[in-house]
C-alpha cells in the first residue's frame, strides 16, 4: 500500500466580486461538497468527479477537476437569475485560476 505525503501551501487570491463571490459562497456552504455528485453522472455521463474535500470551523478546503467547477458553476448560474454578463464573470474567474493538470484545490473561508 502506497502512501503519498504532500505539503499544503496556500497562494490566497484577490477577493472577487459579486457574483463569483456568491457562487463560492454557495460552494463553502454546500453540505455534500466533496461527496459523489450522481447528477454530474447523469449530466455529463463521467463518472471520475476528482473532487474531494471537508469542511470546518467557517473552513472548505476542496479540490475540483475544471470540468466539475464548470459544471457547478453552470448548475449554480442556471438557478439564479442572473444574466449572461455575470455568467461569463464566473467563467472567466474558473478559466483564470491556476490549474495543474485540469486540477486546482480551494481553500474557501474567512
Amino acid at each position: 500500500m502506497g502512501l503519498d505525503i504532500g505539503v499544503v501551501t496556500i497562494d490566497y487570491l484577490d477577493r472577487p466580486e459579486t457574483p463569483v463571490k456568491e457562487f463560492l459562497f454557495h460552494l463553502a456552504t454546500d453540505a455534500f461538497l466533496g461527496c459523489a455528485d450522481e447528477e454530474y453522472e447523469e449530466d455529463t455521463n463521467d463518472e471520475e468527479q476528482y473532487i474531494w474535500g471537508g469542511s470546518w470551523g467557517g473552513n472548505t478546503l476542496v479540490e475540483f477537476s475544471r470540468s466539475y467547477l464548470n459544471w457547478k458553476a453552470d448548475r449554480w448560474v442556471s438557478n439564479q437569475s442572473i444574466g449572461a454578463e455575470e455568467r461569463i464573470t464566473i467563467r472567466r474567474w474558473i478559466d483564470e485560476l491556476p490549474w495543474e493538470n485540469d486540477m486546482v484545490m480551494l481553500h474557501l473561508g474567512g
